[in-house]
């Protein structure tokens, strides 16, 4: 099974070799004998029910790197596979597997961090933690690439493999030359199609550029010209015209809508007064009937001055909205402006009046 990222709920040690469940029987004190252990064809696999301890990347990091300590000692005391973190393990055995050759109490014990170290303090076992072995794994799969020489072991193949490939890419090398000559240091083989596939993102990868990780060799002059044209492009995110600009950016945008739907409204309104229906409106302008209908009833203003000298036919106030069969005038301006216009026919004086500087199109749907 796979245990979960986020959470570092037991140690697990691997023990490779025969006669492993006598091995840790004999070494472990009894206080702390592991939670299960399961019996595999190359040896054991021995595993400690802890509190769990959060692995987020928000999490605090003295508690992981506690459990990780307590884990290396579990495992040096036992001589377990130093290619397994006890902490963060890829896969485990599943103890509730109905087929796996278990060995477990009936009630497996859930330790606290400190009771495991005192107990291996105790007997002997406890090994202070050097910088290293509290480094995640990826530190040590970085050990492994950088060393041109020695075996790799079953666990750190793609990691080294890959951290080889792209520190050659970094220094400017031959990144073909370095995976496979990385392949051929690993103890079991690393099938090919693997090591192609290394060698195939590691250039993708470079040729991205992707920044490296901290404390990697020189960048080439190709891969540091993109890097330089990227940053010269993007500038400081915090500078001032980057802030005025995003300031003016949602403003901008809700200008260009409100002018893109008046436009779209002009035009629905106008094939209103044709007589098409909200059907015929909503399939010409590629919407719903709601909107449509929402359409031929907005209210569009205009701040161009009217013409209040008639030369150019128009009157400074709209006049009287046509007759359309089987329509109903709108609320709202609508409303209003036809009981204006209809007052001032009557020859009396309208209680309010829109102001003169804005035309006002209101239709009927």
């Amino acid at each position: 099974m796979t245990p979960p990222s986020c959470v570092g709920a037991m140690l697990v040690v691997d023990i490779d070799r025969d006669m492993a469940v006598s091995e840790v029987h004999e070494t472990i004190p009894a206080e702390i004998r592991p939670s299960w252990m399961v019996e595999t064809r190359r040896g054991a696999q021995a595993g400690w029910l802890i509190d769990p301890v959060d692995l987020r990347d928000s999490a605090r990091q003295h508690p992981i790197d506690y459990a990780r300590a307590v884990g290396y000692a579990l495992r040096a005391a036992v001589d377990g596979d130093e290619a397994v973190d006890p902490l963060t393990p890829s896969r485990v055995r599943n103890p509730a597997y109905a087929g796996a050759e278990l060995r477990a109490p009936a009630t497996p014990p859930t330790y606290r961090l400190g009771e495991l170290r005192r107990a291996l303090a105790d007997a002997g076992l406890w090994q202070q933690p050097t910088p290293r072995d509290t480094s995640p794994r990826r530190g040590r799969g970085l050990a492994l690439a950088q060393q041109q020489t020695g075996s790799i072991s079953m666990g750190s193949r793609n990691i080294a493999v890959f951290d080889a490939t792209r520190y050659a890419a970094y220094a400017g090398r031959d990144i073909e030359a370095a995976a496979w000559a990385a392949a051929d240091r690993c103890d079991v083989p690393l099938p090919v199609s693997e090591v192609r596939g290394i060698i195939r993102s590691v250039r993708r990868y470079v040729t991205r550029g992707q920044t490296p990780r901290a404390g990697s060799a020189g960048l080439p002059d190709r891969l540091r010209q993109v890097l330089s044209d990227r940053g010269r492009r993007g500038g400081t995110r915090g500078s001032v015209a980057q802030r005025a600009a995003r300031a003016l950016g949602p403003v901008a945008a809700a200008a260009a809508r409100r002018a893109r739907t008046d436009r779209l409204a002009a035009t629905a309104q106008r094939l209103r007064r044709r007589g098409h229906t909200l059907a015929v409106i909503a399939e010409k302008l590629g919407t719903s009937v709601a909107t449509a209908s929402r359409w031929c009833r907005r209210i569009i203003l205009t701040h161009e001055p009217a013409c209040t000298t008639g030369a150019s036919g128009d009157a400074s106030v709209p006049g009287p909205l046509p007759e359309v069969p089987h329509a109903t005038v709108a609320t709202g301006w609508a409303g209003i402006m036809s009981a204006w216009n209809r007052t001032r026919s009557a020859g009396s004086t309208p209680p309010s009046r829109p102001p003169s500087s804005m035309k006002l199109s209101a239709r009927r749907t």
